[in-house]
């Protein structure tokens, strides 16, 4: 029961640490007046501190020292997640001080996924249903750098309401952990655990209405956490990629349809706009605590079928996927409808006056 021992020692210390450190970075961040300041693309309406990101990391370094007595030192797989999120979580620190460029930073995160495909090595088990797992040769290292850098990005267009991101990384964490630890990989599984727990405690920060956001230091870390998972987990632990993209399906999906349109309209993808799924509902006259739990629930759903479709045999795993396609038409559906009903509402207020 050692390893039993090692997770809530683990968890507790990141949720704890992330709880009592994101207040002390809020505090310092209101001193030197690092502030998110709202403009007409924003969902909040009062500058509020950033950075808050600076205390998931820091937790997730606390949760493993905590448990140094319990368990042997992090793998070498789990040391590399480590230094690629940090290394892209200090890139996020660079860009939320001194405002970068696109032009800036997409270079150095595809740098350093390159850095980071090359130690892992070739192999990437896709693990599509009628495809073979195995090494795809100099193809892995190209899909692995995409896949890397899309996730970061990602995961950072869709930290733009409060708690959604925090939200996302303690379900999505939790079911990697899960899906881990049964596999074998305890080390993956602790990192996991660390990086649910500490968005746990963030999370008493920033659910609606937020005290504080993460920054993009924060985005940056977990998105490269979950990006740098996913191919250690398909390429060294017979974690199929297609498990982590049905566990980020919420975030995949809406930040992907979203860069699709506006590339098609011919608008600049790196520019802030409200155009995601969820900061539509939340123009169209839903409150961000509406939208958070329904993006919970869709999170939650997702998070189950990956987990089921790693015990399923090819025929349910492509009942599964149909399962999550159903679940991103109802959500996309229902965004459409409301929208709808609020400019039916318009609409007719204008009639009337």
């Amino acid at each position: 029961m050692s390893w039993v021992l090692t997770l809530v020692i683990g968890s507790i210390s990141a949720a704890t640490t992330a709880w009592i450190l994101v207040a002390g970075v809020r505090r310092l961040a209101l001193r030197f007046d690092l502030l998110d300041v709202p403009n007409e693309r924003s969902l909040h309406r009062a500058p509020t501190p950033t950075l808050g990101g600076l205390g998931i990391a820091a937790a997730v370094g606390v949760g493993f020292a905590a448990t140094a007595l319990t368990s042997s030192a992090p793998t070498d797989d789990v040391a590399a997640v480590g230094l690629f999120a940090a290394g892209v979580g200090l890139l996020g620190l660079a860009d939320d001080l001194y405002d970068l460029s696109w032009w800036i930073r997409l270079p150095v995160q595809v740098a350093l996924s390159v850095a980071f495909c090359a130690g892992l090595g070739p192999r990437l088990a896709l693990g599509l249903p009628g495809l073979a797992d195995g090494d795809v040769g100099g193809l892995g290292y190209v899909v692995s750098v995409v896949w890397a850098v899309a996730v970061i990005n990602f995961y950072n267009f869709m930290d733009g309401m409060d708690g959604l991101a925090a939200g996302m990384a303690l379900i999505g964490g939790t079911a990697v952990a899960a899906a881990s630890i049964v596999a074998g990989a305890f080390g993956l599984g602790l990192l996991a655990v660390l990086v649910a727990s500490a968005a746990l405690g963030f999370l008493a920060h920033n659910a609606p209405p937020a005290r504080i956001f993460m920054g993009n230091v924060g985005s940056g870390l977990l998105g490269a956490f979950f990006a740098s998972a996913a191919l250690v987990g398909a390429g060294r632990h017979d974690l199929p990629l297609d498990f982590f993209v049905l566990v980020l399906a919420p975030f995949l999906f809406d930040a992907g349809l979203t860069l699709a349109r506006r590339l098609w309209r011919g608008e600049p993808w790196y520019a802030a706009h409200r155009s995601h799924l969820y900061q539509r509902l939340v123009v169209a006259g839903w409150s961000q605590r509406r939208v958070d739990l329904v993006e919970g629930l869709w999170m939650t759903a997702s998070a189950l079928l990956g987990l089921a479709y790693l015990r399923c045999g090819d025929a349910a795993r492509l009942a599964l996927l149909l399962v999550a396609l159903v679940g991103v038409g109802i959500f996309s559906r229902t965004v459409i409808r409301v929208e709808g009903r609020r400019r039916g509402a318009i609409l007719d207020d204008g009639t009337d006056s």
